[in-house]
């Protein structure tokens, strides 16, 4: 290549890289790389621009290179440790961040990186001691490095706030959360953690402000609205904690919001709108013995006592399968309802708490093949012919069992099974 088109590519090279366009700066500058291995300029900004376009086997080659021409300089191993960070490959990263704080222990950007690679590999206390070194080592820097680092430090004080919210030292937790929010007030994350921190502490109203915020910087996320709702609950807001609930599409209520919901209609003394909450919280999971207690609570308050029991014993079941602890709030329920009922079975329940509604057909029409069946709780639930098992030929005020699900245009019913009188009879 002579001079003129070498200086050409550089340029056209460079020109790229500086407009982000990876792709064509790794096409114009990685044939000069692999003339001239030792030319930095060229080999820095190739080995960034593959990072970038997720080559990082390649870009790992190349920082490793310029590691070996510039052993002196620690962004080089931090460069391979963060090929690796990226990732998810922890074990090997950190080994490359030691290297880089071998060379600069005040590396702020590497000793964050490292302390997070530590608790994500399960170190949670090295980790923890990493970053709040990476904090001290910041607060004593200089006001211009601290100008230029003071995203790390957010970001460390984050994760450690974080991690003692995980395993419940929230007021610990505060304090550092507090810091990541006045460093990086745009960040809706940093907020929603400070937020949730606040509302275990007891401060319902510092809560409802940070959640607040946190939803405004990302509307309409279903965990920050599911967190505001609980913190209006928290200060006897009900109500608005309702509209906030109502604010999330239901396709995106998942499992615990659902149980969120079904609790706050109990608050409401709504038993009835509580029940179809949780039904629809069991359908999407039904390993959660929380559900299940609260289900419980709902069909109580419905006087369907056989119902709730069947509900608290299956909470206590799955608390003890799953945690091995009792439930000494649903064993009394139960309980109370065998002084009750002393007599109760458990048969005729088992069909309506484990995911099979009863109810009739209500109306079928017989050319297009579809109807609707009236559940025994009062819902209408659309039904296909082809959802029917078996032969048998649905008519209108014969008496069903069925899978309920959620779909776009409401409740539709699976898995319908046409019940026979004499079934009917085994089925009470």
């Amino acid at each position: 290549m002579d001079t003129t088109n070498l200086k050409d590519k550089l340029s056209e090279g460079f020109k790229a890289f500086q407009e982000c366009r990876w792709q064509d700066t790794i096409a114009l500058l990685e044939e000069l790389y692999e003339a001239d291995k030792s030319n930095v300029d060229v080999a820095s900004k190739l080995g960034f621009a593959f990072s970038q376009n997720r080559g990082f086997d390649r870009a790992i080659e190349i920082f490793k290179n310029l590691s070996s021409i510039q052993p002196e300089r620690a962004v080089w191993p931090y460069s391979v440790g963060y090929q690796l960070y990226i990732q998810s490959r922890w074990i090997q990263s950190i080994e490359w961040f030691d290297k880089a704080l071998n060379l600069n222990p005040n590396y702020i950007k590497a000793l964050y990186r490292k302390g997070y690679a530590q608790l994500q590999s399960g170190k949670r206390e090295d980790g923890l001691k990493t970053l709040q070194h990476c904090i001290k080592t910041w607060e004593q820097s200089s006001q211009e490095d601290q100008q230029t680092d003071k995203k790390y430090y957010a970001k460390a004080n984050f994760a450690v706030g974080k991690t003692y919210l995980t395993v419940g030292l929230s007021l610990k937790a505060r304090r550092p959360l507090e810091r990541a929010v006045e460093f990086d007030s745009e960040d809706a994350d940093k907020r929603y953690e400070l937020g949730k921190c606040l509302l275990v502490n007891g401060n319902a109203d510092g809560a409802i402000e940070q959640l607040n915020k946190a939803n405004s910087l990302k509307p309409g996320i279903d965990y920050i609205l599911d967190r505001l709702a609980q913190a209006l609950v928290a200060k006897g807001d009900l109500n608005r904690a309702e509209e906030t609930y109502e604010m999330i599409p239901e396709y995106r209520r998942r499992p615990f919001i659902l149980k969120n919901m079904g609790e706050l209609y109990l608050e409401l003394e709504q038993p009835s709108k509580a029940e179809g909450i949780l039904q629809q919280a069991l359908r999407k999971e039904r390993n959660s013995h929380n559900i299940y207690y609260l289900l419980g609570r709902a069909l109580e308050a419905l006087d369907r006592n056989g119902p709730a029991r069947i509900a608290y014993i299956k909470a206590v079941e799955l608390r003890k399968k799953n945690y091995n602890r009792d439930f000494p709030d649903a064993q009394a329920r139960i309980e109370l309802l065998d002084s009750i009922l002393p007599d109760v079975s458990t048969a005729p329940y088992l069909n309506t708490i484990d995911g099979k509604e009863r109810g009739s057909i209500e109306y079928y029409n017989t050319q297009k093949g579809y109807g609707f069946i009236l559940s025994d709780t009062g819902k209408k639930v659309f039904f296909h012919v082809t959802n029917i098992l078996g032969n048998t030929r649905p008519t209108e005020g014969a008496s069903v069992l069925f899978q309920c699900e959620d779909s776009p245009k409401g409740p539709k019913a699976t898995e319908v099974t046409l019940l026979t009188s004499e079934e009917e009879m085994d089925d009470i």
